[in-house]
C-alpha cells in the first residue's frame, strides 16, 4: 500500500465518517433478524482467534503456490498448502489482545497460534459470549481449485480430517452455536458472496454467521491493511459492547472518523485504507 496515498483526503467528508450505516444480506435477513429474540441476557464473555501457523512470505501472492489444496476424493484441504500459501500475521495477536480487553479476565478466551484452530474454533463453548473476533486471512470462493464456498484460515493440522483441515468454511460456521452479539472478521473479503453464479455480496462468510445465531458482524469488503483493523477494531468494541449506549453503526462509524486522523501510520485519511469495513445486521 502506498503510504502517500492519502495524502490530500482529510478534508473530504466522506459518508462513511458522517453518517452511521448498517447494512443487511436480504430483505429476507432484515425480517428475520428484526423478528429474532434478542438473546440472552449476561452474554460479557469475549473469544477471539488470532495469529494462526503460517508459513506463507510476506508480501508474496497465492498464486505463487499450486491451487489444487482441496483434495478431489476426500474434498478436504491439503495443511501443507494452506500453511505456505499465507502469510503469518503476528500484528493479530495484539489485535486479539486489546480486543478482549472489553470482557473480564475470566471471561475472556484468548486462542492464538498452535490454539487458533478449526476444531477449537468448533469446540469452543459460545453460550455467554456478546464477542467474537476472528483476525486471519479470508479467502473468497475458489481462491483453491475446488473450493466451492469462502472461508477463513485457521492453523492447519498435521493432518487434514473433517473436524479440521484448517479451513473453517460457510457451511461449516453455519452449524456452531452462537448467541453472538457481535462477531468481527477483522480479514480481507469477508463480505464476499457465496461463490454461487449470481450469488450477490454478503451470501458469503456473513450468511454463514448470521445461520449460527450471530446478531451483527462486521465484515470487509477488499484487501486491507494489516494495521488497520489493529487500530480500528479495539475501539469500536469499547464503544459498541461497552456501557456508552452507542449502536454498533455509531460506534464503527466513530472509530473509522479517528482511525482517518491517525497518525501512527502514513496519512490514513484514504477511504481505502479505513473504508473497507461494514457493519452488517438489523439492529
Amino acid at each position: 500500500m502506498d503510504p502517500k496515498l492519502g495524502a490530500g483526503y482529510g478534508d473530504f467528508r466522506f459518508l462513511g465518517l458522517t453518517h452511521a450505516l448498517r447494512l443487511v444480506p436480504s430483505p429476507r435477513t432484515f425480517v428475520q433478524l428484526r423478528t429474532a429474540p434478542p438473546g440472552v441476557e449476561g452474554r460479557d464473555g469475549f473469544v477471539g482467534f488470532g495469529d494462526p501457523v503460517l508459513e506463507g512470505e510476506s508480501g508474496g501472492s497465492r498464486n505463487n503456490v499450486t491451487r489444487a489444496a482441496i483434495n478431489n476424493s476426500t474434498g478436504l484441504a491439503d495443511p501443507t498448502v494452506v500453511k505456505k500459501a499465507f502469510e503469518r500475521l503476528p500484528v493479530t495477536a495484539k489485535e486479539v489482545n486489546e480486543m478482549a480487553k472489553i470482557a473480564p479476565p475470566e471471561e475472556r478466551q484468548i486462542l492464538l497460534q498452535g490454539q487458533a484452530t478449526e476444531a477449537a474454533a468448533k469446540d469452543v463453548d459460545y453460550q455467554g459470549t456478546g464477542v467474537i473476533a476472528f483476525s486471519t486471512h479470508a479467502i473468497v470462493s475458489g481462491a483453491f481449485d475446488n473450493l466451492n464456498e469462502p472461508a477463513l484460515i485457521l492453523t492447519p493440522p498435521a493432518e487434514a480430517t473433517e473436524r479440521d483441515d484448517g479451513l473453517l468454511t460457510v457451511s461449516e460456521i453455519a452449524q456452531l452455536d452462537l448467541n453472538a452479539e457481535i462477531v468481527v472478521l477483522a480479514a480481507c473479503n469477508t463480505a464476499s458472496a457465496s461463490g454461487r453464479p449470481g450469488a450477490p455480496g454478503l451470501s458469503g462468510l456473513a450468511s454463514g454467521f448470521f445461520r449460527a445465531g450471530a446478531q451483527s458482524l462486521v465484515v470487509s469488503h477488499w484487501t486491507i491493511l494489516s494495521q488497520t483493523p489493529f487500530l480500528l477494531m479495539p475501539r469500536f468494541l469499547t464503544l459498541a459492547a461497552g456501557d456508552t449506549n452507542v449502536s454498533p453503526a455509531e460506534a464503527l462509524r466513530i472509530s473509522m472518523v479517528e482511525v482517518a486522523n491517525d497518525d501512527r501510520l502514513a496519512n490514513l485519511s484514504h477511504p481505502a485504507l479505513w473504508g473497507a469495513f461494514s457493519l452488517v445486521g438489523a439492529r
